[in-house]
């Protein structure tokens, strides 16, 4: 469920928070597998979005391409594209 996901992204980062720890959360790529599992992880990345005080790492310009053949996992492309979403937070 999308907020069970970002409530515990949440805490984490309050954690992090408390203990002077910069927090970088990423953004989900995109599912191609099913619609529907796409749709939960855009829900996800829109609550990732609305949470205060963590830097964001955006993997929205990931395109199918960028997703391994299981539709689900990023493939060498796509890591590389997380990568660069990270580094560009510091």
């Amino acid at each position: 469920e999308a907020d069970g996901a970002v409530s515990a992204l949440e805490y984490l980062a309050n954690i992090c928070d408390e203990n002077g720890i910069i927090c970088i959360i990423g953004t989900l790529p995109p599912i191609t597998l099913a619609s529907s599992l796409n749709g939960n992880a855009q829900k996800i990345s829109a609550g990732i979005r609305t949470i205060a005080g963590v830097r964001i790492a955006e993997n929205g310009d990931m395109t199918g391409s960028d997703i391994g053949s299981d539709g689900i996992h990023p493939n060498g492309g796509g890591q590389n594209k997380i990568a660069a979403a990270f580094i560009s937070q510091f």
